[in-house]
Parts: C-alpha cells; structure tokens; sequence
C-alpha cells in the first residue's frame, strides 16, 4: 500500500499528478481531481462498488433534511477497508446510520420511515485507469489511512457548510 505522502492520481488519460502531503491530498477534492462515480442503489452496490478500500457517500433520494445552516439530502460519509461490504451493511442498517449520538426511537404505536436511499464512491487510481482502459496493475487503491482522512475532511467541510455533522436526523439547535 502506498504512504499518503506517495499518493499518484491519475488525473485524465495517459496523465498522472504526485501529491506529496496530506494537505495536497485533501485539496484534491477542491481541485475536483478526487471524484465520485454516479449514484447507485443498495441493490447494484455488489456490481459497482469496489471491495477494496475507500470512502463512500449517502443521501436521500427525493427529499432533503433541514440542517442548522441549509438543506441537503446527505446523510452519511464512511470510509472503509471493502466499500462494497461497507455500503451493503449500511443498507440493511438504513434506519441506524450512525453519528455522534444515536438515532431517536419513533414514538411508541408509530412506525420509522425509512426513506430511499443512494450511495456513491470515490473513485480511486485503480478505477480511473480501468475507466479510461489502461493498464492497473501498477496503481494501488486508497490505503484505509487516506480513506479515512479524506472521509474526515468531507465530515468537517459539510459540518463547516451545513452546522452539524450528516446525519438521518440532523441536530438543530437554537
């Protein structure tokens, strides 16, 4: 597995970029150099997602949560050692998406409406080549350290944009 300070990203075909610190990892995001593929549902996670390490995304579909300071239909950012395994165990858990707390049980005699959900990943070195047809034998995926630090630096940004970490249940305070 490579070191963060040794991370390549292939940034478009026949191309690659060397990012030598962990300040330039994370701005890769910004620079859009880090992306993620399109969104899928629990049901094509086994197909799409890669059982490798990485970070992944969750919202809502269709609908949106009030949050302190906005609106988003995020509920979830995760990194994790197989993606695959990751987003298919939160899928069957989609009531219990962890936070920094729990989740309220629904009122006795009501029921929890559990909303559609979709998931997404980031697209690692591995996957861009593959997408672009090239030779991957030589790239390695995310190690779980840069996975987790980019999936701390989406945590932070979005409580930074939005007043409160993601979350199925967003706390507002007054």
């Amino acid at each position: 597995m490579p070191s963060i300070d040794n991370l390549v990203v292939i940034g478009q075909v026949g191309r690659s970029l060397s990012y030598t610190n962990r300040a330039s990892l994370l701005q890769l995001a910004v620079e859009g150099i880090v992306e993620f593929c399109p969104w899928y549902s629990a049901a094509d996670a086994g197909v799409i997602a890669p059982p490798r390490p990485g970070v992944f995304q969750v919202k809502r579909l269709g609908s949106v949560l009030i949050y302190p300071r906005g609106k988003s239909a995020m509920v979830h950012y995760g990194f994790a050692e197989n993606v695959q395994r990751a987003i298919s165990r939160v899928a069957s858990n989609a009531g219990k998406i962890p936070r920094q707390g729990t989740i309220p049980l629904p009122a006795k005699g009501s029921s929890l409406v559990i909303p559609s959900l979709v998931y997404r990943h980031l697209i690692d070195d591995v996957e861009r080549a593959e997408r672009a047809g090239l030779d991957s034998a030589h790239l390695s995926p995310l190690s779980l350290e840069q996975a987790r630090l980019l999936a701390a630096d989406f945590i932070s940004r979005f409580a930074a944009r939005f007043g409160c970490v993601p979350s199925m249940t967003p706390t507002i305070s007054s």
